[in-house]
């Protein structure tokens, strides 16, 4: 929602996750933080858990060893939250 809110004119604020509906929904918490996507990271980031300061966020996301960047799985996890917009909304 952090980008999809700037799109359509929402503050920040406002930009919250379908699923939680009271998180911002930013990059941090849709791969971090969000339930939705706990089996995801168990499997392909089983070393990182939901509690991580933002600069692992960070860290991550500017990582070129190619074993994280492919078990970042960002991919299934937009599956995952596609599938859930299509159930609830």
């Amino acid at each position: 929602m952090i980008e999809e809110g700037r799109y359509i004119g929402l503050i920040p604020e406002h930009r919250t996750c379908h699923y939680c509906e009271t998180c911002v929904e930013d990059e941090c918490h849709f791969m971090l933080k969000c339930p939705l996507y706990t089996n995801i990271r168990q499997k392909y980031l089983p070393n990182v858990n939901n509690n991580l300061p933002l600069n692992v966020f960070y860290i991550l996301m500017a990582s070129d060893n190619v074993n994280i960047i492919r078990n970042i799985a960002i991919s299934y996890a937009l599956k995952e939250r596609e599938a859930h917009l299509q159930i609830y909304l």
